[in-house]
Order: C-alpha cells, then structure tokens, then sequence
C-alpha cells in the first residue's frame, strides 16, 4: 500500500515523457514536409494522353487471340468446392442446433437419401443421432427444405 503511490506517481512521469517525445517527432514530421512541399515546384499539368481508349473489340480481339479459355488455377491457392455440393439452408427455417459433426453426418444422410430420389425421415436421422422425436422432426424439416430447395 506504501509502494503503490510511488509506482502510480513515476509511471505518470514516464508517460508524460513518451507523450511529450511523441508530439515533438510529430511536429517535426509536420514542420519537415511544410518545407519539402514550400520547396517543391506546383507539377505542371501533364499533356493529354495519345493512346486511344479501349473498346470492347479490342478485347475481344485480345481474347480470341489469346484463346478464351480462362486462366489456369494457381497451384498454391485451395481448391474451390463446386456449387453442388454445398445445399442452400431454407430461410424460413433455423439450423438444428447440433455439434458440426452431428449435423454434417446429417447433411450426408439427407444428401444421399435426395440423392436416391427419397425424403429423410425422423427414423432416417435418428439412425444417424440419437434426437428425441420432435427435434428429429424439426431436423426432418429442415434438411427436406434444404434439399428440395437444391
């Protein structure tokens, strides 16, 4: 209790000295371009530019030339999931609110039962989860919108 005040006391004192340095370098900062932009000539407007704009034939022309295939994949970037494979969560319902293993052991069910031309039922997510039979239901309702909705 006896040291604290002390402590309290120089660390203001080194603070105040770190702020004072501080607004010192920035004032020279200000003071030393005020001077560079005084000494420097106003840039003279440069002349208009003689190369012509770029059309959309030009680019096309630029294409076929070069082939229209586009660009090939940088081998250091990761490899872009199609669209297919991610199912579109209907708005309208929530997320079954399940660990992220429970619920992707879930979407691989319901993907491959739409997959085989049938509907997930209660029984089907209760074989994959153990859920009790309204929250099945729920998550019955939720991946059946997800996937009709794909």
């Amino acid at each position: 209790a006896e040291v604290m005040p002390v402590v309290q006391d120089r660390f203001g004192q080194a603070r105040a000295k770190v702020l004072a340095e501080i607004e010192r370098a920035d004032a020279e900062a200000r003071e030393a371009e005020q001077r560079q932009t005084a000494a420097e000539p106003s840039p003279q407007p440069s002349p208009p530019s003689s190369v012509p704009p770029l059309t959309v034939a030009d680019l096309h022309a630029e294409l076929d030339e070069h082939g229209s295939q586009p660009a090939p994949v940088s081998p250091g970037l990761p490899p872009v999931a199609s669209p297919s494979a991610e199912v579109t969560p209907p708005a309208n319902l929530p997320r079954p609110k399940l660990p992220a293993p429970m619920f992707k052991a879930l979407e691989a069910k319901a993907a491959e039962l739409a997959a085989a031309g049938r509907a997930v039922t209660a029984a089907d997510v209760q074989s994959v989860v153990k859920l009790p039979a309204p929250m099945a239901e729920q998550t019955v309702k939720y991946f059946a919108a997800a996937h009709t909705a794909a």
